[in-house]
């Protein structure tokens, strides 16, 4: 019998099973409950995803056209695979490492560089390129001609580039910049890191005006101080819109052409762990960004063509997620959130090293960054394949699904003034902030897991060696918040516009070149850029109300569980010890050991000493053996039909040896039958964090 062709259809026998079969089948599964409460997935970021799609679900999806020779978002009509440009950032704080580093880099599989003059939330280092000597000294490590350079982020970015600018030019000819600076003047205002409209979007305008780097894309708009706020995805893509939307409106004002202004555009934007959502979000950025344009140009009678393949959109690693304890989960992270980039359709991305939130740059954590990507491209061939995703029902629907709902908030704050407006109200922080607080709020409760922060702790690390860049205590990384007290708020029109009185024009641009001929220093060139009109007047004083904004905070998710170990293992220094936990499995087999595993992660979180054993037989052993450990709290873990009868029994054990103990029960005192003397229960609906920390504040009050 012959062998039947793989191209020949393989389910023909099977009769098709249309939607309603499927829906009657589950109807019958769930026996009554609510198919929307069990299957239905609302995500924190607005978007609704059922459980499951089919092909005919892509028919009601407008991006969507099966009979297209090509995808929308597969890179051009000749179907060209997705490749990215693979970054390495410069960021060791001693010079000469870090030219070494970039230079390794580049041989070993870096196609560029970004070269970091601040990190916003003070993750990180900065490589001290302060001056044309330090400029100089970097450059002659590096190979010509010249890799691609990135230069991150705000005002500083603009400066540093300056500085490279003067270098390169007085170099070989081979040499010339290419990459592009990742100033976006919405972004420079809303991290306080500009103060005034005007001078912001002057000084962009006249970045995209600076013909003399035509492989430079000069101004970004950077989804970044939304993400790091706590923003959801859907706020996220909405805000880059309404930030792309501000600055084309104020380019525009100040006669910078549309073709300009988009022919020297990049977008940035941080990938975090949503995998599947993160590449819907990138996808939905490609589909959103030229409607922008369109409506832009639709607007001004122009003729300009701008696809989704036009568009430059550079990705990185997020940080919102990144941990200080148990860091090597970071790679994990880094390596799903570099999968859902590539996927999603990045240009170029960065992936983020492990332990920049513990030390400097260094050879090893550098390589697996570098090596993540390598890995996605050189051994998964990713980039040997145009728009992987398209066609997935789940991902088309969820890139829908989030460009839907994007575009609406995106209306919404045009409507009500644009992005700049909402900022100077604080309606987008707000907004931002709600659904921050229930993001943290579903960290705090493990209703949102943080593999090895708020479930699954390394029970055997210790204390972090925790370094921060400015030397504020770690988890301290808000940026200050800039008043809006007594600020006008004008329209957006009047926000900014090229009547602007800080007049920044291509002459100032200009004679930031001479500065840095001059031998100035980056600090005096970034403080050329982003001082105010007024106080080039002498009036210091009108500089917190020019811009009317209050800051976006950064935020790592982390944060207050790893400010609990640290507390945790601050008392062990100073006292010898941490608190100890003390694990007593009694009775039913399986019920102690599920609960004896649950108490194990659940006190591990806190960074206290676990104590454990495979059973005990009655009561006073455990009690002896807590007290042989010398134990601060003893957790009994049965079934919570056994608690009644074993935890007085486990008490009065303690008791006679004169053992202060906590004794505490895991299991749900509401699903336990009667009263219990216990000092307290754990259980499923216990909320991790506030509970951990009275233990805490008890356990260290009292010398435990």
């Amino acid at each position: 019998m012959p062998a039947q062709s793989p191209l020949e259809p393989l389910f023909d026998e099977f009769p098709p099973t249309s939607t309603n079969a499927w829906e009657a089948k589950i109807e019958e599964d769930l026996k009554g409950k609510n198919r929307s409460d069990v299957l239905v997935w609302e995500a924190l970021d607005g978007v609704t995803l059922q459980p499951y799609y089919r092909r005919e679900d892509l028919q009601r999806i407008d991006h969507v056209d099966e009979s297209a020779a090509v995808p929308p978002l597969a890179g051009g009509d000749d179907l060209a695979a997705q490749s990215w440009t693979v970054r390495q950032d410069v960021t060791h704080p001693d010079l000469e490492e870090a030219a070494r580093l970039a230079r390794r880099g580049l041989e070993r599989g870096a196609d560029a560089l970004g070269v970091v003059a601040a990190r916003p939330g003070g993750d990180g280092d900065r490589t001290p390129l302060a001056s044309r000597e330090a400029v100089d000294r970097f450059l002659d490590a590096l190979p010509s001609p010249l890799p691609p350079l990135h230069f991150s982020s705000g005002p500083a970015a603009v400066a540093l580039f300056a500085l490279f600018d003067a270098a390169v030019r007085e170099r070989t000819a081979a040499d010339a910049i290419r990459g592009s600076i990742e100033f976006d003047p919405v972004e420079a205002l809303a991290n306080g890191r500009m103060h005034e409209p005007g001078r912001a979007f002057d000084l962009g305008a006249s970045l995209v005006r600076d013909d003399a780097h035509p492989e430079v894309r000069t101004w970004s708009v950077r989804s970044t101080p939304y993400h790091d706020a706590g923003a959801s995805l859907v706020q996220e893509v909405a805000a880059t819109l309404g930030a792309l939307s501000e600055s084309l409106a104020q380019f525009t004002d100040r006669g910078v052409s549309l073709g300009e202004a988009v022919g020297s555009m990049q977008v940035v934007t941080p990938v975090s762990t949503g995998y599947f959502l993160e590449i819907a979000k990138l996808r939905a950025l490609r589909l959103l960004i030229p409607q922008v344009v369109r409506a832009f140009a639709d607007a001004a009678g122009a003729s300009l063509s701008f696809s989704p393949d036009d568009l430059v959109l550079q990705a990185g690693t997020s940080g919102r997620s990144h941990t200080r304890y148990d860091p090597y989960v970071n790679m994990l992270r880094g390596t799903t959130e570099a999968m859902a980039a590539v996927i999603g359709g990045c240009d170029v991305l960065r992936v983020r090293r492990h332990d920049a939130r513990l030390r400097a740059a260094e050879d090893f954590s550098e390589r697996i960054a570098r090596n993540t990507q390598l890995i996605l491209r050189d051994e998964a061939h990713a980039d040997h394949v145009a728009d992987p995703s398209a066609g997935s029902y789940y991902i088309e629907a969820a890139t829908d699904r989030v460009a839907e709902n994007a575009w609406s908030q995106f209306q919404d704050l045009e409507a009500r003034g644009g992005l700049l407006e909402a900022l100077r109200h604080g309606s987008l922080q707000e907004a931002i902030a709600r659904v921050r607080d229930e993001r943290t709020e579903r960290v705090a409760t493990r209703q949102q897991v943080l593999v090895g922060t708020n479930h699954y702790p390394n029970l055997s690390e210790r204390r972090p060696d925790v370094r921060t860049d400015d030397g504020t205590r770690p988890g301290d990384g808000a940026r200050p918040d800039a008043t809006d007290e007594g600020a006008g708020r004008p329209s957006r029109s009047e926000a900014g516009s090229g009547a602007s009185a800080t007049d920044f024009t291509e002459a100032r641009l200009s004679r930031l070149r001479e500065a840095v001929r001059g031998g100035a220093r980056r600090s005096e060139l970034v403080d050329a850029l982003t001082q105010t009109a007024s106080e080039e007047a002498g009036d210091a004083d009108e500089r917190s109300e020019s811009g009317g904004i209050s800051s976006l905070p950064v935020v790592r998710l982390s944060d207050p569980f790893d400010d609990l170990r640290l507390r945790t293992a601050a008392h062990a220094d100073a006292t010898g010890a941490p608190p100890t936990i003390f694990l007593a499995p009694l009775g039913h087999p399986a019920m102690r050991s599920a609960r004896a595993n649950f108490a194990r992660n659940f006190f591990g979180v806190a960074g206290f000493e676990i104590i454990e054993n495979l059973r005990f037989d009655h009561p006073a052993a455990a009690a002896g053996a807590a007290v042989d450990e010398d134990a601060d709290v003893v957790v009994l873990c049965s079934s919570d039909r056994e608690v009644p009868d074993l935890a007085p029994a486990l008490r009065s054990a303690l008791e006679d040896a004169e053992h202060e103990a906590l004794l505490v029960v895991a299991g749900n005192p509401e699903t336990i039958e009667g009263d219990v003397d216990a000092d307290g229960f754990i259980h499923l609906g216990s909320p991790l964090l506030d509970t951990l920390r009275a233990y805490q504040d008890r356990l260290l009050a009292s010398g435990g």
